[in-house]
């Protein structure tokens, strides 16, 4: 009996050695996405890989598969990439794909300009707001990856759009490169759509280089559009300003985003608490203009109107709210977050793979013979997810240093 037994047990000890790992030391195997938002915004990149490349696998536009993208499409593209990178800067794949995507970018580069343009950099004139959306991805990938390059080329489109700030208007940054003698007054625009991503981006560049220079840019910018485009009776903001003096009344999420974003920014480096103020007044406005609740009181969560590729900056701007300037802004995060999460969980993906631009479901595009899913707003969702994923591994740190202290 004593035999069987001392048979038995070395089997059982010879099992558990076997199992172990050769070096106790070795780390498991690193996950390939931190968390799933980034692998579903991971997916929607390879959808739109898949479904919106010409035959010669350049980026097509946006709703014309047999048309090059245009820059402002190609950004879309490139900032969604960018975010998703920042989010899984280990995976291989999603590297290969910022890599690629920083070769194609090159294909817009204008000679003796650092600036890109549609048309392989021969677009005239070119748009100043095209490439604020770059210099965001270009920092989004400098977060990633940590290569002066990136950097610089960075600094280097912020440079050339500081040049449309107009003086003699008493300030503001154009939208586009104009000839002033030949341009209409009403055409002659100054758009929050330029002047708020500028003032976030020369915020983020403070950050990076502490070059006071892009500070001060970042306030001038940031007052300017503050005190022309705000609109005070709700405290978003209103979309352009044309030379006469007329005020364009549209109002988008994405430029209520962007200066919910730069605010942020702002009081973070101040710790002025008129940032602050000015970061809730945008926050709650931008709730109450652009978000709605289902149909069905049952479904938990808020939805945004405006098409995904605008409203992936107001999610920015809410992340930004919540990183800089405290708990109080969660909430406004959490319901977006539960308004995407509920559009997974109804399966609304159409049948090239792409989740609905609404998330309510309130329009089923498979429903049209015809539809084809526009590029932008393609990226637009795959942007969103990414901005998701940052939040969800901010919070949850969050949460879990909050448990340390209480424990």
């Amino acid at each position: 009996m004593k035999k069987i037994v001392s048979i038995l047990l070395s089997i059982f000890l010879f099992g558990i050695v076997g199992c172990a790992p050769e070096n106790p030391e070795q780390k498991p195997e690193e996950k390939p996405f931190p968390n799933h938002y980034a692998e579903q915004s991971f997916d929607q990149i390879q959808a739109i890989e898949k479904n919106c490349r010409m035959d010669n696998e350049s980026l097509a536009d946006n709703t014309n598969r047999n048309s090059r993208a245009t820059l402002w499409t190609y950004g879309a593209y490139f900032t969604a990439v960018a975010k998703l990178v920042k989010v899984s800067p280990r995976n291989e794949n999603v590297k290969m794909l910022a890599r690629n995507a920083l070769e194609e970018l090159e294909w817009y580069s204008c000679s003796g300009i650092n600036a890109y343009a549609s048309d392989n950099g021969k677009e005239r004139p070119i748009f100043f707001d095209d490439n604020a959306w770059l210099v965001f991805g270009l920092l989004e990938m400098y977060a990633a990856f940590g290569e002066q390059d990136l950097l610089n080329k960075a600094i280097e489109i912020q440079e050339f759009i500081y040049t449309g700030w107009q003086e003699d208007l008493g300030g503001g940054l154009l939208w586009r490169q104009f000839d002033p003698k030949t341009t209409e007054d009403k055409d002659y625009v100054r758009n929050t759509c330029i002047n708020a991503p500028s003032a976030m981006n020369a915020a983020l560049l403070y950050k990076y280089t502490k070059n006071t220079s892009h500070l001060d840019w970042a306030k001038k910018i940031f007052a300017w559009t503050r005190s022309t485009l705000k609109n005070e009776a709700l405290g978003t903001y209103f979309d352009c300003i044309d030379r006469a003096g007329n005020i364009q009344t549209a109002q988008f999420t994405y430029n209520s985003g962007c200066m919910l974003s730069a605010a942020a920014l702002l009081y973070d480096i101040t710790k002025e608490e008129d940032y602050l103020a000015e970061a809730i007044s945008i926050a709650e406005g931008s709730r109450a203009l652009f978000a709605y609740e289902h149909l069905s009181s049952s479904v938990e969560g808020e939805f945004y109107s405006d098409n995904a590729w605008f409203r992936v900056y107001l999610f920015q701007g809410y992340l930004d709210a919540y990183r800089y300037c405290g708990e109080s802004f969660k909430s406004f995060m959490d319901g977006c977050l539960k308004g995407y999460d509920y559009a997974v969980t109804k399966n609304y993906y159409d049948r090239f793979g792409f989740i609905f631009d609404r998330w309510d479901g309130s329009m089923k595009p498979d429903d049209d013979p015809v539809y084809q899913t526009g590029c932008r707003e393609a990226c637009g969702n795959a942007q969103s997810m990414a901005v998701f994923a940052e939040y969800f591994e901010e919070s949850s740190k969050n949460n879990q240093t909050a448990e340390e202290v209480l424990n």
